[in-house]
């Protein structure tokens, strides 16, 4: 490898982990492999670094943040998680809001910043990166062109976009994409050793919480309560998840279920009860998957709904997390989402909350469900329990 591009990726990888905000990456950084790639800048496939001659174009505040750019594309799995999808849209959508992010970290005081060719978009942006796919594959589908930037670009060779910016490599080796989770891992367990606490890695990587709720009767419960003529019900199949029981299904016969569920993200929230709503969440999203067709809405809120996206596409945790904000808890906002984008046109709302906030003084229409990770009977002790709606508890 050129000693030179080889000095000006290291001195730019001690430029990222001598921030506060990317100290806790010193032994993933410090012990990647490094690559000379050809006809690009930089680029990864989910566990390696490569580097192109190209690199050493740009100024250091530059190169420090294209490592950056490269360390959330191996975070987020994205090399992995593209594999099956079209690689230039793929890459598109997952630099544009990498770069959201990175441009809202106070990167500057270090003299840190994107090259002001890199790519964005507002609107891509705003959206979780398997939504912004979705997105872009039916623009193309509907009217053969996309556009970025202001730009128009066609379907066929989108990637043009990126120019030689194109920095990811697909990558189906399960060995690898555990290789780089298990070095994230040690990389957080040592900046913990070194500092005496954690890091916002240990929020991405998360605890691998279980899903504990019997969902498959909680779902069948509710479903029963609409028109009979809208279903009918299936022997058992075979559909195995965590809990590796057989699970019984309505099947569709003319409509589809509409679900709302909202996420509590509060300052009184803390990692490990995330984990636990997520794994829950997607619990629930697999059993009524495996057997309805069914639209709905994510809201993820504090105060106010700050994030909301249709489902499907289900968000992963990262995906989840990197738009996370916290403040105080109004639940209010939420059934006012509901009302104003959906005209409480739905079949069930699911609210995941430690129950402490503001309640909406009126029951909706619909059912609701609070599933509370503190106890019911401290809710009402301390008069925060739901007025309307089915608590459960976790």
């Amino acid at each position: 490898m050129d000693s030179n591009l080889l000095k000006a990726t290291l001195d730019a990888i001690d430029k990222v982990v001598n921030t506060d905000e990317y100290g806790m990456f010193r032994y993933f950084l410090g012990t990647i492999s490094i690559v000379e790639i050809k006809n690009a800048v930089a680029a990864t496939d989910g566990r390696r670094l490569y580097v192109g001659k190209d690199f050493l174009k740009y100024s250091e505040g530059e190169r420090a943040a294209i490592i950056i750019h490269e360390l959330w594309h191996m975070i987020g799995g994205d090399a992995f998680r593209g594999v099956g999808k079209d690689h230039d849209l793929w890459n598109i959508v997952t630099d544009i809001i990498n770069n959201d992010f990175i441009d809202k970290q106070p990167l500057e005081k270090y003299g840190i910043a994107l090259p002001k060719d890199s790519l964005r978009d507002p609107k891509i942006a705003a959206m979780i990166k398997e939504q912004a796919y979705d997105y872009l594959i039916d623009q193309c589908k509907k009217q053969g062109y996309f556009e970025i930037m202001g730009k128009k670009l066609n379907c066929m060779g989108g990637g043009g976009a990126l120019g030689d910016m194109k920095d990811l490599i697909p990558n189906d080796n399960a060995a690898d994409e555990q290789e780089t989770k298990r070095r994230l891992e040690e990389s957080e367990r040592q900046y913990e050793q070194s500092t005496g606490h954690g890091s916002w890695l240990r929020d991405y990587l998360g605890r691998d919480a279980q899903a504990k709720l019997p969902w498959q009767s909680i779902v069948q419960q509710y479903l029963k309560r609409l028109a009979a003529v809208d279903y009918t019900w299936t022997p058992p199949k075979q559909i195995y998840g965590i809990t590796k029981e057989p699970l019984t299904l309505p099947r569709l016969r003319t409509k589809s279920i509409k679900l709302a569920i909202a996420v509590d993200t509060s300052g009184s929230i803390d990692n490990d009860m995330l984990s636990t709503f997520l794994a829950e969440m997607n619990r629930l999203i697999s059993v009524i998957w495996s057997g309805l067709r069914f639209s709905g809405v994510l809201m993820l809120t504090t105060d106010e709904v700050y994030y909301y996206q249709p489902i499907p596409p289900i968000p992963t945790r990262v995906s989840v997390i990197q738009k996370l904000k916290t403040g105080g808890t109004d639940f209010k906002p939420a059934f006012d989402l509901i009302k104003e984008k959906y005209h409480d046109d739905v079949d069930l709302f699911i609210y995941f909350t430690d129950g402490y906030g503001a309640y909406p003084e009126t029951p909706p229409k619909y059912p609701v469900l609070w599933v509370v990770i503190v106890s019911p009977e401290k809710l009402k002790q301390e008069g925060d329990y739901p007025p309307f709606g089915k608590v459960i508890p976790l």
